[in-house]
């Protein structure tokens, strides 16, 4: 077993990652596991919902390249939630690691690594994405999951996915993981901290990324600009939220598939009031609330209104009840591939 610090909302928690979540190690390579968090987890699993797992280059500490694996044709099968993906002829420690996304879009709910050596790390990649959305708008795209983490101290924590892609179905491109960072033994750091230093975790929106970004001194852990270095990322600016609202939109309008949920941190509010959230629309039982992603709409539960546009449980789709119900305000919809989470 081995421990990785994660966050859940805003406050830094240390999840448990068990000994099969982590390859076997292979020397002379460095071996990679991700679990993904739209396929196969659920009943049923969704299908062709896996995408393509992403490419994977190395760096050393001292920003040294140490190999790259494509996966352009190493697309997830139906049901499948769990991958292994490797860099070979890697002896030295890949600390610095850039995930890059294909042509089909993959949703990671975490990501682990074990070293040439036999040393395991590993990172709830959504949980970042979405707490780094919410908290300082830089979080990249997200979605929820029904995958667990075991939390070192407390009961079992659904975490959320974190999109990567490649050709525009979602913004972002790579996601960029310095893995000593997540250790225990690193002691835990703020939100800010882990969010807002580009070394420590990035998700980019730059076009087939290729770099990571370094620190380039030993850090003094008062400074508040610690050095780094790039070669070639941009400055990232933050869309607005509005523009990118409609946007990502566009690109899920035609998504029929449907996510029913227990959980009570999967909030439809939430989902679509976040700027970051892309993927299916979502029922939420226990806010009894439905979010409609296309046009990032919550509606409210028919049983608990009088009249206008409502969700209908019974036919799984938003109607317009009694006179103040307009057809202009209920928009089309037809789902054909339903997944049921919170069923643990």
């Amino acid at each position: 077993m081995a421990t990785a610090i994660g966050v859940v909302g805003s406050v830094i928690t240390i999840f448990s990652f068990l000994k099969d979540m982590f390859p076997e190690p292979d020397n002379p390579s460095a071996k990679f596991a991700f679990k993904i968090g739209l396929d196969g987890a659920g009943d049923p699993p969704l299908s062709n919902a896996g995408g393509n797992i992403p490419d994977v280059r190395c760096w050393n500490e001292q920003g040294g390249f140490l190999g790259i694996t494509t996966n352009d044709n190493n697309k997830c099968e139906n049901g499948v939630d769990l991958r292994e993906t490797s860099v070979s002829d890697v002896v030295q420690q890949p600390t610095y690691t850039l995930f890059t996304g294909n042509d089909d879009a993959i949703c990671i709910s975490w990501a682990s690594v074990t070293f040439p050596s036999g040393q395991n790390y590993a990172n709830t990649i959504g949980n970042w994405a979405q707490s780094c959305d919410e908290a300082y708008g830089r979080g990249g795209n997200w979605y929820y999951s029904d995958i667990y983490v075991p939390a070192e101290d407390g009961p079992d924590e659904t975490v959320f996915c974190a999109w990567v892609d490649k050709n525009g179905d979602v913004d972002t491109t790579g996601i960029q993981v310095h893995w000593p960072e997540y250790s225990k033994d690193a002691g835990t750091k703020d939100l800010d901290y882990y969010c807002n230093n580009d070394p420590v975790l990035r998700l980019t929106e730059d076009p087939d990324p290729s770099d990571v970004i370094l620190w380039t001194r030993k850090r003094d852990l008062f400074s508040r600009q610690p050095s780094t270095s790039s070669s070639s990322a941009r400055s990232e600016e933050r869309r607005a939220v509005d523009k990118q609202h409609a946007r990502l939109a566009r690109r899920f309008e035609k998504d029929t598939r449907l996510v029913k949920s227990k959980q009570a941190k999967h909030t439809a509010s939430g989902l679509c009031g976040a700027g970051g959230s892309v993927g299916p629309s979502l029922m939420s039982l226990e806010e009894r609330m439905f979010c409609y992603m296309p046009t990032k709409t919550v509606c409210p539960f028919c049983e608990d209104v009088e009249g206008g546009a409502c969700w209908s449980e019974e036919e799984d789709k938003v109607i317009a009840k009694g006179s103040t119900g307009r057809v202009a305000a209920v928009p089309e919809m037809k789902f054909d591939k339903v997944l049921s989470w919170g069923e643990k």
